[in-house]
Order: C-alpha cells, then structure tokens, then sequence
C-alpha cells in the first residue's frame, strides 16, 4: 500500500542509542537553516524562517508551540543567514519572555537536515526529542502528540499530513497495511 503525505515537519524521537543522563524529560531541536529556495526573492535577504505568516515570523510559530507543550531546552540549529536569525531570536525571545526555557543556538555547515540533527542531538539533555522545522505553523496538539509517543513505547512517532495535491513537492511515505512505516 503506498499513501503520500504532506509532512507537518514534526518527528518525535526517543531513546537515544547511547545510555544518557536524563536531565529533562523532553528537549527540542528546531532545524532552521535551509536556504528556502521556493520562497525566492523573500529569502533573498531573510533566512525562511523569518517569513511573515499573519504578520509574525514562522521561526515564532515553532518555538511557541514547543514552550507551550512545556519543553525547557531548545537548540536552534542555524545556517544560512544564521547570524540574522540569532540576532532576531535574541531579541525576540529574552528570558523574561521564555520564564525557564533555555534556547540555545548552535551555527552549522549541515549536509541536510538529517545531517543538521546528527550535529545537535549532543546538545539534547534528555532521551526524548521533539525535533521540528524553523518554518513550521501547526495546529498539532503537541503535549497529547508527546503523550501518544510515550504511551506507546516506540522509538520514533511520525505526525503527517494527506496530501490534496502537488504530491512532488512533498516527501512520499510508505505505509503497510497496519499503517506501520515501511519506507520513504
């Protein structure tokens, strides 16, 4: 059975192979370094994840959502235009802001964005990840996503969108009959 999806970008993992202390029940890393070449000329002079979206930058979207779900630590892992965002992220969000959430901001030269986690995932002080996109607006309930993650036990919860339409521009994702993941 072959179904395509539309990807919300959030991919929940758990347990880290090495045996770690676990210092935070969850961390998070925001992958916000891509280029975004389909949203040319507006990332011409701004990373994508300060595109406007209801007249506030998506990078906003994520780490609000992520503070909501009461997640404490958060690495920012930044690239193109990296200094911009950090900047901007510094402003934006102060500690008075953030209460005891600590963002952290690492500048990387990824190979992509699995590339872009293997460098993070020693920033991370907990077994499980809430890993997102810097360009990502969701409505996904993500403190019942998390609890779902861990009530089931398994090393990685997937959350995904159909897609209507245009299905090339989105990752294609192979589920089995049971709707068990199977491959990409």
């Amino acid at each position: 059975m072959k179904i395509t999806f539309k990807s919300t970008k959030f991919y929940i993992l758990t347990e880290y192979i090495f045996e770690r202390l676990t210092l935070r029940e969850w961390s998070a890393i925001i992958l916000a370094g891509g280029k975004g070449k389909r949203l040319m000329p507006l990332t011409s002079l701004i990373p994508k994840p300060l595109v406007k979206v209801t007249n506030v930058p998506m990078i906003d979207y994520s780490i609000a959502h992520l503070v909501y779900a009461d997640i404490k630590h958060i690495v920012i892992a930044l690239a193109y235009k990296g200094e911009l965002l950090k900047d901007y992220l510094k402003k934006r969000w102060t500690p008075d802001r953030l209460g005891d959430v600590e963002l952290e901001y690492e500048i990387q030269d990824s190979k992509g964005t699995a590339d872009a986690y293997r460098l993070l995932i020693d920033h991370v002080d907990s077994n499980n990840v809430a890993v997102s996109m810097g360009d990502l607006v969701t409505n996904l309930p993500m403190k019942e996503f998390m609890t779902f993650h861990s009530e089931k036990g398994g090393l990685a919860t997937i959350s995904m969108k159909t897609a209507e339409s245009n299905i090339s521009q989105y990752g294609v994702v192979l589920l089995d009959k049971t709707v068990k993941f199977t491959s990409s």
